[in-house]
């Protein structure tokens, strides 16, 4: 019997590799057609089970997306559908083989969609979502190149600055990436997707913030705030003279706005952010003492709790 057991498993094993080199093409069908050969020796196969689950979340998002005409607009539904897969997963035991397979069936199609845009060379958007399918694809130097070549063409926003950054980590470039990283939390905090980290160090630190108990919007603002607090994002630069100037057109407005209790949760940590920066540049240009404890005195003011972590 346990002979007869070991001899099911090994053809089982032999359905799940074609079933996953199936799905990296695409060819669903043919994949869930080994899949269910696989349950017909096994029923409970723990690998089999998930990925009968993976596929019957794919099967039927893949038929609508490719039901579109446009290129971007399919390219952009696969990479919602990605990012509604990476939760779905969290409830039950990754496999991980089946993952890879569905990442590369995604992030193929992604790619070649947006290569089809024209004058996609010429278009920073474009460059972008190029290097973030390659990144999907595990093509870092690609992904480092439409990246770069995308932020040359473009004023950097900050899901351009986050992406690089989060490349910059996957080549081992740390100290590079935590620079982008907290330059694209200054720029536009709700423009990132955090969802959209591949490194383990990004993933760690907005896991970290969300445990804290925010939502999600909010951990957007908390992420620069707490990644300086830690000691995370330490990688500091002075601001230009315009910069300069316009941080602090910046935090006077944003210091009327905290005072509506509709807008609080979000722009206290903006407004804790921007004070990080404007100790930073004072820092930096060896500043009065009193301006800069006239800074610490307003984050006390808003967050004792912030305040404390910060100066200890």
């Amino acid at each position: 019997m346990l002979k007869k057991r070991d001899e099911y498993h090994g053809q089982i094993d032999e359905l799940l590799t074609q079933a996953r080199e199936y799905i990296a093409q695409g060819r669903l069908r043919d994949g869930y057609e080994c899949m269910d050969k696989s349950l017909a020796l096994d029923f409970d196969h723990p690998r089999v089970m998930s990925g009968l689950k993976y596929i019957n979340f794919w099967q039927e998002r893949i038929r609508s997306t490719i039901s579109h005409n446009e290129s971007m607009e399919q390219a952009e539904m696969f990479l919602q559908h990605w990012r509604d897969f990476t939760q779905f997963i969290a409830d039950f035991p990754r496999d991980e083989q089946f993952i890879q397979s569905f990442r590369h069936l995604v992030f193929s199609r992604v790619y070649s969609l947006f290569e089809k845009v024209p004058d996609a060379a010429e278009d920073p958007d474009i460059k972008m979502w190029l290097g973030i399918a390659c990144k999907g694809l595990g093509n870092y130097e690609e992904a480092q190149e439409h990246l770069g070549q995308a932020l040359s063409i473009a004023q950097p926003r900050a899901r351009l600055l986050s992406e690089l950054a989060d490349v910059f980590v996957l080549v081992g470039e740390e100290q590079k990436a935590k620079v982008l990283l907290r330059e694209a939390f200054f720029v536009d905090p709700q423009d990132i997707d955090i969802f959209s980290f591949e490194s383990e160090f990004f993933i760690r630190l907005c896991t970290q913030v969300l445990e804290t108990g925010v939502n999600m919007e909010e951990a957007r603002e908390w992420i620069p705030v707490y990644g300086s607090i830690w000691g995370i994002l330490n990688v500091k630069r002075e601001l230009r003279a315009l910069e300069y100037g316009k941080l602090r057109q910046k935090i006077f407005a944003f210091e009327q706005e905290i005072r509506d209790e509709n807008k609080v949760s979000l722009v206290k940590p903006r407004l804790l952010n921007y004070y990080f920066w404007l100790i930073d540049h004072l820092v930096m240009n060896r500043e009065d003492q009193r301006k800069i404890d006239e800074i610490l005195l307003k984050i006390r003011s808003i967050s004792p709790e912030v305040y404390k972590l910060y100066t200890n």
